[in-house]
């Protein structure tokens, strides 16, 4: 989300990313290493969205940043 002015060009149109809290994922680490019966792999997703949808939520959060229009 650092480079938000070059998010949109990130990758094809209609393209879906995941984005999930870093809350969550070191939460996620210490429960793997806390309980005894996790085990494998785990996925953390917290959102499923396209570029143009986290732009906007990222104008609203952050009004005076330069966002693409696009």
């Amino acid at each position: 989300m650092l480079e938000a002015s070059n998010l949109l060009d990130a990758g094809p149109d209609g393209a879906v990313n995941r984005y999930v809290d870093v809350r969550d994922v070191a939460l996620a680490h210490i429960l793997a290493y806390e309980v005894s019966s996790a085990s494998g792999r785990y996925c953390l997703v917290g959102t499923v969205t396209n570029s143009s949808e986290a732009v906007n939520i990222l104008r609203k959060l952050y009004p005076a940043l330069e966002l693409p229009e696009r």
